[in-house]
């Protein structure tokens, strides 16, 4: 917690970080204020923000809207935020309404380029009032904005719409609606020399404006027809430059539509994509990020604690701090339900899908059922941490399956995309049977027997591999022996770049938080082992050896 906080700071620290969620909430953007408390900054995809990625694309839970709107909450920035999913879903569609089938991707990203630079010369605006700054520049973007009957303290994306709409009723009967939105002059101001005038303002006051897109698994991408708009978008967003180097965009995108948008929608993947951010967590950095989190209540709720077991370790960083804060809080080891010993900072991670969400899910329930012993500043019961993760495995299932649903459905020219709405059912149905290790063979005829007669929105066991991959649900076994024969070590989609590359000769297993979901007791292997999914080990090396 950071010093010289006000009493009136404090006690809404109290209300955020309470007995129930010890670690306070799994989402910080209705609480920025204190983003330090919250957020540790000290983590790989927190530095990379710095190297201005257009895309930062993660899993739901993996964090990427926390860090889109906690990144630059400084005196040198000033956002711009487009979050409203109804009114994204209007502009679609308008523009599509406008446009016809020989409307090309460039022609729609220069519509979006008008719409959105029309926000901004609002955002300036409205920044200038509150400075009471004025000059020619700012007179330039007001005499755009009132050419466009733009009400500059409208919501951005209401703007937006606005401003198309303008373009809709205005512009010459003869001349398109995409040549309009690039070219026409509005009081003799064009987009042009709105980006020149918003420049050189940002440059005056030494500051950054930042465009944030905010998560599109908020937007209604099944909108009918709304490719050529969400195209256009993705292009615009990904090929952005500006004559002012202080102006940048940038979105957090939904890791579970990322692929069909570079593999179906996408016009130029290579350049659409070619500044991206995945956002992506190590063991260390999540027993990090809650391990802050948590010294934060007890400094709140048992000061005398704090100041005897983790005020000597407080200035220290990384696993040089998680490592004794958590020696202090957890019991040394755990036996765990296969009758196999292991650390418990591991144990707790391999059941996550390596998500703040996920651990800061699973450290709330073991910190509330244990939190007389914390507050005594005595280590937590193993039977209270198995029982804690055991009895909340489900609903780590369940906020998986929620990434994947079908409100993500959209179709492109001979491609449907339709989520994964029936991997719930795919797993009750055929995890009960599954051994936690198996080959493609086996699948198969455990699909074919329980299976296909069962589901028939599923193609075959093929496209069932496929989904299960895919949800980070069966991984690819890539070390029997290592650790020794009590572990084995496999690879998940959830920690890689890219889709997760197997054969059918290659050796399968379940996730451990899918298996204490589904699983049966009756497959368990014998003799037993621990599956480590790749990154949940905190004494290992980083796994995210790509990207630099």
């Amino acid at each position: 917690m950071q010093p010289n906080k006000s009493n009136e700071d404090i006690d809404l620290l109290k209300i955020i970080f309470k007995e129930d969620e010890p670690l306070g909430p799994t989402h910080i953007e209705d609480n920025v204020r204190f983003v330090d408390e919250l957020l540790i900054k000290e983590n790989l995809p927190f530095k990379r923000l710095y190297q201005n990625p257009h895309f930062l694309v993660g899993r739901k839970g993996s964090g990427k809207s926390s860090l889109l709107y906690s990144a630059y909450l400084d005196d040198r920035s000033i956002s711009l935020e487009l979050p409203s999913s109804e009114v994204f879903k209007q502009v679609i569609l308008l523009i599509n309404e406008n446009v016809d089938e020989y409307t090309t991707v460039e022609q729609v990203e220069s519509i979006w380029s008008f719409a959105i630079w029309a926000s901004i010369a609002a955002r300036i605006i409205k920044y200038a009032k509150e400075k009471e700054y004025d000059s020619e520049q700012v007179k330039i973007l007001i005499k755009f904005a009132d050419g466009l009957n733009i009400n500059v303290y409208d919501p951005p994306f209401i703007i937006i719409f606005n401003a198309l709409n303008y373009i809709k009723e205005n512009k010459q009967s003869k001349l398109s609606f995409e040549l309009a939105a690039r070219y026409s002059s509005f009081n003799n101001i064009t987009t042009s020399d709105v980006e020149i005038a918003v420049g050189r303002i940002l440059k005056q006051f030494d500051i950054e404006l930042r465009v944030l897109v905010d998560s599109m698994e908020e937007y209604k991408l099944n909108t009918f027809g709304a490719m050529p708009a969400i195209s256009g978008f993705i292009r615009f967003i990904g090929q952005f430059k500006s004559f002012s180097s202080n102006v940048y965009i940038q979105c957090a995108l939904p890791t579970e539509v990322y692929f069909p948008i570079i593999e179906k929608i996408s016009s130029n993947p290579a350049k659409d994509f070619s500044r991206i951010e995945l956002v992506q967590w190590t063991a260390r950095e999540l027993l990090y990020l809650a391990a802050r989190r948590l010294s934060v209540f007890i400094k709140l709720k048992a000061p005398d604690v704090y100041s005897k077991n983790i005020a000597p370790i407080e200035n220290l960083e990384g696993r040089k701090f998680s490592k004794p804060f958590w020696a202090l809080i957890l019991p040394e080891s755990i036996e765990n339900g296969l009758g196999v010993k292991e650390g418990s900072e591991a144990y707790i991670v391999r059941h996550t899908q390596l998500s703040p969400r996920h651990i800061i899910l699973y450290f709330n329930e073991i910190v509330r059922r244990g939190i007389k012993y914390v507050l005594a500043g005595e280590r937590i019961p193993k039977e209270i941490v198995i029982n804690a993760i055991k009895d909340s495995e489900n609903r780590l299932c369940d906020d998986v399956f929620a990434g994947w649903l079908s409100n993500y459905s959209f179709e492109a020219v001979d491609y449907k995309y339709h989520g994964y709405p029936h991997a719930k059912d795919l797993c009750r149905t055929l995890l009960l049977y599954l051994p936690h290790k198996f080959r493609f063979n086996d699948f198969e005829k455990i699909y074919k027997k329980y299976v296909k007669n069962s589901l028939t929105n599923i193609a075959d066991a093929e496209d069932a591999i496929k989904l299960l991959t895919e949800l980070g649900i069966v991984g690819k076994v890539v070390d029997s022996g290592h650790r020794s024969d009590r572990y084995i070590t496999a690879e998940f989609e959830y920690a890689l770049p890219a889709h997760l590359i197997y054969s059918y000769n290659s050796e399968f297993c379940l996730h451990p938080a899918f298996i204490g979901t589904f699983g049966s007791k009756e497959n368990y292997p014998d003799p037993p082992f621990a599956i480590y999914p790749i990154g949940s080990d905190p004494e290992e090396s980083d796994y995210r050896n790509f990207g630099g």
